[in-house]
């Protein structure tokens, strides 16, 4: 397929608390979608309870579309794209692992979100909703339609996996379709334990109409003020996440900030490069890092003064920019080993003390598979001197704060 006949779906993320009322409904008067039509869908996916397919790059889904009697299961495959990997390459390397890319069953497109681009392969299937009522009945679905490359890339143990997959769901999903300003539009509302993610859409063939229909979107939002800085979220990813972590999370990660008593531990914005020891910031990292320090102060985060920051440059930029110069203070056991005996002393009554450093392994008490990414946030629950400290989340605060969350709190996570 060349790039003139090659699919894109162009997204962005808005942010859920501008553009969805308390009832978690589009306001389609900001967004502008004019005599949009309202669909609803019922979403489930399946995967371990590592995410292993996940984070292997393939996505397992059924989606159900209202007034309909078919699931739409869906096999997708993902692969990331970039200056240095393009979409010819990818499709070599998927040709190489198996996938037949003349396969007419196997969908090729270019999923464009934010400023990231990715390959999906997509093959789907659809199945009458009498014979989906039990975990047990989707896996063997799921099993039954297995496209050949999963099942090679799983060595013939796609079967045994199946066996420790769980079922994600049910996602509420709300899909507004209209146009914008001559563009054909649709904007996605995905509700999941009690909290809402936002994605627009729209699509384009040919790499030049992409690019295109993707200027004029992002200038449509900026001049309405929707286009908040994009955080590199998969609205997929984030549903997972949130589904595994349902029973210990907050549901709205400020309200938990605002009580005080918490450590605050930031990996620093995104660098120039990862080659150069004491490097700075990108252009973005100090994008990233300014919109933390508005963030926190427009959420009344109490913050114990001076904040902390690791003496290498990146971490203390990412610091300065985000708390103002004044208000930092260079801690150079947060590149020593008595980093861990810092993290377990306590602020001050009310406050929320910070640390701004890099990767840490905060006494192995992170999930295997959870990345700490550029400015993602370790909420750690100090124990007192000697006695250690308790990680309670990791989290994006600039992907949270895109989030339409609740009015209540799970009383477990405060405690």
């Amino acid at each position: 397929m060349s790039q003139t006949e090659m699919q894109y779906e162009i997204k962005f993320l808005l942010d859920g608390n501008q553009v969805l009322s308390d009832e978690h409904e589009l306001r389609v008067d900001l967004v502008h979608l004019d005599q949009a039509a309202h669909q609803q869908l019922d979403i489930r996916f399946l995967d371990t309870p590592a995410l292993d397919l996940y984070h292997a790059g393939w996505i397992l889904r059924g989606r159900l579309k209202q007034g309909k009697d078919q699931w739409e299961i869906t096999y997708k495959k993902r692969i990331n794209l970039s200056e240095s990997k393009n979409i010819e390459q990818a499709m070599r390397l998927m040709e190489e692992s198996g996938f037949n890319l003349n396969d007419p069953s196997l969908s090729k497109e270019v999923d464009w979100s934010g400023e990231h681009q990715s390959l999906n392969l997509s093959y789907e299937v659809k199945v009458n909703v009498s014979a989906l009522n039990h975990p047990d009945d989707w896996k063997a679905i799921f099993l039954k339609h297995a496209p050949e490359p999963l099942r090679r890339e799983q060595e013939g143990k796609f079967t045994e996996m199946l066996t420790k997959t769980n079922l994600f769901g049910p996602i509420t999903a709300h899909k507004y379709k209209g146009e914008w300003s001559g563009i054909q539009e649709s904007a996605e509302v995905w509700n999941v334990a009690g909290s809402s993610i936002v994605e627009i859409t729209t699509e384009a063939t040919g790499s030049v109409a992409a690019q295109s229909s993707h200027d004029l979107m992002k200038k449509l939002l900026q001049q309405q003020d929707l286009l908040p800085l994009q955080p590199g979220m998969s609205k997929t990813g984030w549903a997972l996440n949130k589904l595994l972590h349902a029973e210990n999370s907050v549901t709205d990660p400020f309200l938990l900030l605002l009580r005080g008593g918490y450590n605050l531990y930031f990996r620093h914005a995104q660098p120039e490069n990862t080659h150069d020891n004491d490097v700075m910031l990108s252009t973005l990292g100090r994008e990233q890092a300014w919109r933390l320090g508005e963030l926190l102060t427009a959420r009344k985060i109490p913050i114990q003064l001076p904040v902390s920051a690791s003496p290498i440059m990146r971490a203390r930029q990412t610091a300065e920019i985000a708390f103002s110069q004044q208000n930092v203070q260079i801690e150079p056991r947060l590149v020593q080993r008595e980093l861990d005996q810092l993290l377990e002393t306590a602020p001050e009554a009310g406050l929320n003390q910070i640390f701004v450093a890099h990767r840490h392994h905060f006494n192995n008490q992170l999930n295997p598979n959870e990345k700490l990414g550029y400015l993602n946030m370790v909420v750690l629950k100090p124990l007192g001197t000697g006695k250690g400290y308790k990680v309670v989340q990791v989290l994006n605060l600039l992907q949270e704060a895109l989030i339409k969350y609740g009015s209540t709190v799970s009383e477990v996570a405060l405690k």
